[in-house]
């Protein structure tokens, strides 16, 4: 039996999950910052499933909801994250208990998915390739401080 050698540490980037839900109306676009600590699965993975989707959604709409009676929701095409039947009851049931009268859910056209969201985030990565972050702290201030209608 070889003898092995004691737990090797590396510098590795701590990875994080960026997820943004954006208010055409206000403007206002709110990104929520997920640490791979706090995913479904083992290093970040699986955390942007249908059951991460809802439960944001419902974040956004309780904390940062106006109270409206309607909602139009644009989404991008992916089967895994939007366009599956977890998201399509959880807005059912957003209707059937009266937290809306409508929700109409969009999917964009394939090849065409560039919207206000991206352009949030582009505006968020180009702020961070210019600063030096460490901790999540310090990466919702980067997100804060890259326009003034994106909140982390």
């Amino acid at each position: 039996m070889a003898r092995q050698p004691g737990p090797l540490y590396f510098k590795t980037p701590r990875k994080v999950q960026l997820f943004g839900v954006c208010n055409e109306a206000i403007p206002k676009q709110v990104n929520f910052l997920l640490d791979e600590t706090h995913t479904i699965g083992a290093d970040g993975k699986k955390s942007h499933g249908a059951n991460s989707v809802a439960s944001l959604l419902h974040v956004f709409f309780a904390r940062y909801g106006y109270g409206e009676e309607s909602c139009v929701l644009h989404a991008d095409n992916c089967a895994g994250q939007n366009k599956n039947r977890i998201i399509i009851a959880y807005l059912a049931w957003r209707v059937l208990v009266g937290l809306h009268k409508s929700i109409k859910l969009s999917f964009m056209v394939v090849g065409h998915t560039r919207c206000l969201v991206d352009g949030c985030f582009g505006l968020v990565k180009r702020k961070y390739r210019r600063s030096d972050t460490f901790s999540l702290p310090q990466l919702a201030e980067v997100v804060n401080a890259s326009a003034e209608f994106n909140v982390a």
